[in-house]
């Protein structure tokens, strides 16, 4: 029962920290952009478009 109780806590933990860092990691790339150069010109384009 110890056992399962210590796993039980750690995998929480690791899914707690995951969950905070890919918040992070969206905020700032949200601010981030591209500099494309075509035919037409330049356009600046976000990092990660949806």
């Amino acid at each position: 029962m110890k056992r399962i109780t210590s796993t039980l806590i750690l995998v929480l933990a690791l899914a707690a920290t995951t969950g905070y860092a890919q918040k992070k990691n969206t905020a700032t790339n949200k601010n981030q952009t591209v500099t494309i150069e075509h035919s037409q010109g330049v356009d600046a384009v976000p990092m990660h478009p949806q």
